[in-house]
C-alpha cells in the first residue's frame, strides 16, 4: 500500500465503495416481499367505498379454527386469488368472537350470546348465520350495495376460491 498515492487511494476506495453499494442495491432487489391480499380493517373499508365502491369479500374466522388456518396458510397465499381479490374487491377479516364494537355501515356490532354463554359478534351472526348455525370459516360477498351475493360456510381450496370471486366480481 505504500506505493500507493493518496490519488489511487481515494480512487481504489470510491470504487470499493460503489460496489459494496451496487452489491447491496441487487440483494435488496432480489428480497422483495411476496404479494398478498390487501386485508382492511372496518374502518378503511368504510373509506374506500365512499370513494370506489367494489364489491366485499368477508373472512368470519376464530382463532382456534384449523380450516380457517389453513384458509391463510394455503388458500389466501395463492397468487390467482390474490390478484383476483386485490383487483375486484374490498377484503376484510372478521373475528367472529372478538368483543370489540364493529361499526358497519353506520351500525355498531358487538358480542351477542346466543346460547349457554355462547356467542359471536352480531355482524358475524348477521351475515355468517346459516340452518341455525355459524361455521368457521364462513366466505361472504357482497356486492357494491351491500347486498349478499355469495355465503359459503367452510374451507375452500386456493382454485375454487379464485372461480367464486371472478363469477362474483
Amino acid at each position: 500500500m505504500m506505493w500507493l498515492h493518496k490519488r489511487n487511494k481515494i480512487v481504489l476506495f470510491t470504487l470499493v465503495m460503489c460496489c459494496l453499494l451496487l452489491n447491496t442495491s441487487l440483494f435488496a432487489q432480489k428480497t422483495k416481499t411476496k404479494p398478498q391480499i390487501n386485508w382492511l380493517t372496518w374502518e378503511q373499508l368504510a373509506d374506500s367505498m365512499k370513494v370506489k365502491p367494489k364489491p366485499i369479500f368477508i373472512d368470519i374466522y376464530t382463532s382456534w379454527c384449523g380450516p380457517c388456518k389453513m384458509m391463510d396458510k394455503k388458500t389466501f397465499p395463492n397468487k390467482y386469488v390474490i390478484r383476483a381479490m386485490n383487483e375486484n374487491y374490498y377484503a376484510v377479516k372478521l373475528d367472529a368472537e372478538t368483543r370489540d364494537t364493529i361499526v358497519f355501515r353506520g351500525k355498531k356490532y358487538g358480542w351477542k350470546e346466543v346460547r349457554d354463554g355462547k356467542g359471536a359478534n352480531s355482524l358475524a351472526i348477521e351475515i355468517g348465520w346459516e340452518s341455525n348455525t355459524l361455521s368457521y370459516p364462513t366466505l361472504v360477498i357482497l356486492d357494491k350495495a351491500y347486498q349478499m351475493v355469495y355465503r359459503y360456510p367452510s374451507f375452500l381450496y386456493a382454485m375454487m376460491l379464485e372461480e367464486v370471486l371472478v363469477q362474483f366480481k
